[in-house]
């Protein structure tokens, strides 16, 4: 994520996240399931790494809360990211937009600042899951 803003790369990267997990779902709520999380992190490493970047570059410039330590920070983004994954219907209209808030909700931005965000860069696609499958239902 090379944004110069934190907050709309980690918005950009929960969203392209959730396309990929989303067309995968099953799996990738297995993978990341508990008793399968150790056999994941090598996978996830490189993941982890630019989900800490990002966090440490917020905390740095003051758009993401400063109340907790950067790996604490990026580790709670972590798992609510997973749990977003595992728990959500990713058919469900709305789901990858409710998958970017929550990144962002926990990174310690309110809703409000969440919408300004989202609406200003609509080239953060929200829509894309609910309306790739809307397409393949049609299709079929």
């Amino acid at each position: 994520m090379d944004d110069a803003d934190a907050r709309i790369a980690l918005a950009r990267l929960a969203a392209r996240l959730w396309q990929e997990a989303a067309h995968v779902q099953v799996a990738a709520a297995l993978a990341l399931d508990e008793s399968h999380v150790e056999h994941t992190a090598a996978a996830l490493a490189p993941l982890r790494r630019t989900v800490a970047a990002l966090v440490r570059r917020g905390q740095e410039d003051g758009s993401f809360r400063t109340d907790l330590a950067a790996p604490t920070l990026a580790r709670l983004i972590e798992e609510m990211a997973r749990t977003v994954v595992s728990r959500t219907d990713a058919t469900s209209t709305g789901a990858a937009d409710l998958a970017v808030r929550t990144v962002l909700s926990i990174a310690g931005l309110s809703w409000r600042e969440a919408d300004t965000l989202l609406a200003s860069h609509p080239d953060i696609d929200t829509t894309v899951v609910a309306t790739a499958d809307a397409d393949r239902e049609a299709n079929a």
